[in-house]
């Protein structure tokens, strides 16, 4: 099935000041789809906005033809969208596979009967949530650190702990914002080739992220903000070639010329 995101004439402020104003713009549709645009461009509200932890002002966010503007974090991980953080936002004093089952909670359908009596409908459903954890470990490339303390985890597998959690209740839309954030090169790389495996699982992306080298090898489509518009849309190397783009934000020192020169899939 193909999944749609259709965001209309998106705008919210903070104390008069406009973060993000008339957005509109697509995702799913089986594409990774990346958000790019300088520090204070309004991407990181447009991610808090489509994951219910802000309420805009105006506009109008649908998935698949139905209106989900304004619901909260929790309705909207109930109706396939998850996401990660820019600051890892882990439980370390919790396992690794304790971390993902938090990201299971959603899927959870006994009631407080069942736990009290550890009834066959518990137990069962308590199986299929360690069979979904396993799994997404295992696409994490994770399952072997199952049993350790998240904190004890070097960084980059911490972030990918974080996609673990995020994809073990198997969403229809994945908003990663800045994933590559601390990784080394190497790191990146791996990463790079993961969310293009994840995208292939069924599972559409939408990216936010400052590595121009990353954005433009793996992304099928990319939107620029800059002061919170809009201001170019395309493939990777249309937004490469776009004026209007290199003034606002890939023309300064180090850029995106300098950042990438295969690009695709």
């Amino acid at each position: 099935m193909v999944r749609l995101l259709k965001v209309e004439r998106l705008s919210k402020s903070f104390g008069g000041l406009a973060a993000v104003r008339d957005l509109s713009f697509r995702a799913g549709e089986g594409r990774i789809v990346s958000i790019i645009g300088p520090n204070g461009a309004g991407k990181t509200t447009v991610f808090n906005l489509l994951t219910g932890i802000y309420a805009p002002d105006q506009g109008k966010i649908e998935l698949d033809g139905r209106d989900i503007t304004g619901l909260k974090p929790t309705e909207m991980v109930g109706v396939g969208i998850c996401r990660t953080f820019q600051n890892i936002r882990l439980f370390k004093q919790m396992t690794v596979m304790q971390n993902v089952l938090v990201g299971y909670q959603s899927k959870i359908r006994y009631g407080l009967l069942d736990a009290v009596f550890s009834t066959p409908r518990k137990r069962r459903e308590d199986a299929r949530a360690i069979e979904c954890a396993d799994r997404a470990l295992e696409e994490c490339g994770l399952l072997e650190y199952r049993d350790a303390r998240a904190d004890a985890l070097p960084y980059g597998k911490q972030r990918k702990l974080e996609i673990a959690r995020a994809i073990v209740s198997r969403p229809r839309l994945l908003f990663l914002d800045e994933p590559a954030a601390g990784l080394n090169i190497q790191e990146t790389t791996e990463l790079s080739q993961f969310v293009v495996q994840l995208s292939r699982t069924g599972i559409d992306i939408v990216l936010i992220e400052h590595d121009m080298r990353m954005v433009m090898k793996i992304s099928d489509y990319i939107y620029v903000l800059n002061h919170g518009e809009l201001i170019a849309e395309g493939k990777p190397a249309e937004v490469q070639r776009n004026e209007e783009v290199i003034q606002a934000y890939i023309g300064r020192k180090g850029g995106v010329h300098h950042a990438l020169e295969g690009r695709g899939r």
